[in-house]
């Protein structure tokens, strides 16, 4: 784990000493796109061409202080002035998975001949900054240390967020934590360490660990410097073919696909109390993917429809009649009325009237 809360990071490279990773290939899309550029505009300079952008999620916060994507992208605007990096632009807006990525737009002049490779980027009709078409290769998700402490404890919104992140297709994936875990009992202190360490051993994640949100600033100031540094020597040609870019719209399908209705329908079938992952996973391996499947054959078998499907046990017979009965019942329909109060022998209003019908 790196922990540069107190370090010396002056020469710190961003984490890209082994960028590009060998098992990342070329994207297709931009690789085609390649093909199609004008030859006079490959071989141009990468940042002639585009514009280096740092994407702050716009529901990116500060420890106890709310939604305050606005101020983080600002003050990080204001670091960027300060050292060097002023044609970085940086973008709040909605990201599919973590809270900063960096990537590329194209610059106002070429947005025509890019769009005709492929390539698109500039304003959208409302004069509004589209996404960077093109994203470099790495994402950050950030916590604060109550922030992470509380997504472990949860679990499932942990696990949920890894996942995405593991299935966007940006080679560097980074987990930042900042603040002291030493308000956490030994207890705690162990869990969230072990949690840093699967992210690391097992996932692949490069984990850092910092003092404060300066010195996160300091980081992402840091990680920008090395991501324009690494592409300020290559043409376009070379900087679109460079291993682990990928496209928005590629980034988007990835990170969050569309579920199959067998799947969605999977986790309806949880919500039926007694119904275990098991009996669910059997009923899907049975054929019934779908509520239409699943209702035929309730038709068909009546309260012992599922008996034989699901796990062995002595309660699989009533487990099978509390599933009909879920689907069957006039009472899951619908939901019980609160009981009336006896209303005084006087003419009501229609407002009245119409507030107390059925």
């Amino acid at each position: 784990r790196a922990d540069t809360g107190g370090a010396d990071t002056g020469t710190w490279d961003g984490g890209y000493s082994g960028w590009p990773r060998a098992d990342f290939a070329p994207f297709y899309e931009l690789a085609l796109a390649v093909e199609r550029l004008e030859p006079a505009l490959r071989d141009l300079s990468f940042w002639k061409v585009f514009q280096p952008v740092l994407l702050v999620d716009s529901r990116e916060k500060m420890a106890h202080g709310g939604y305050n994507a606005g101020v983080i992208a600002y003050t990080l605007y204001q670091q960027f002035s300060a050292n060097g990096l002023a044609d970085v632009f940086v973008d709040k807006r909605e990201v599919p998975v973590g809270d900063y990525m960096w990537g590329a737009r194209p610059r106002a002049e070429y947005v025509q001949a890019l769009k005709a490779a492929g390539i698109e980027g500039g304003l959208n009709k409302r004069g509004e900054n589209k996404p960077p078409w093109i994203l470099l290769g790495r994402c950050v998700e950030r916590k604060c240390a109550d922030d992470f402490f509380g997504t472990v404890q949860n679990g499932t919104h942990y696990r949920t967020q890894v996942e995405a992140m593991r299935r966007c297709g940006l080679p560097h994936l980074t987990y930042l934590v900042d603040g002291s875990l030493d308000q956490f009992d030994e207890k705690q202190r162990d869990r969230l360490a072990g949690c840093l360490s699967e992210l690391e051993v097992v996932f692949g994640f490069h984990v850092v660990t910092l003092a404060s949100r300066e010195s996160t600033y300091e980081y992402l100031s840091l990680s920008t410097r090395a991501i324009v540094d690494l592409f300020c020597t290559r043409s376009v040609s070379e900087g679109l073919l460079t291993p682990g870019l990928v496209t928005w719209s590629h980034l988007e399908n990835e990170s969050h696909p569309c579920k199959p209705v067998w799947s969605t329908w999977g986790q309806m079938l949880l919500h039926v109390v007694g119904v275990s992952e098991g009996a669910v996973q059997n009923m899907l391996d049975h054929g019934w993917h779908t509520p239409r499947a699943t209702l035929n054959a309730l038709r068909k078998g009546g309260e012992c429809f599922a008996e034989e499907v699901l796990e062995t046990g002595k309660k699989r017979r009533k487990l099978s009649s509390d599933i009909h009965r879920f689907f069957t019942s006039s009472e899951y329909a619908r939901p019980k009325q609160p009981p009336r109060t006896s209303q005084p022998n006087t003419q009501l209003t229609q407002t009245q009237q119409l507030s107390e019908s059925p």
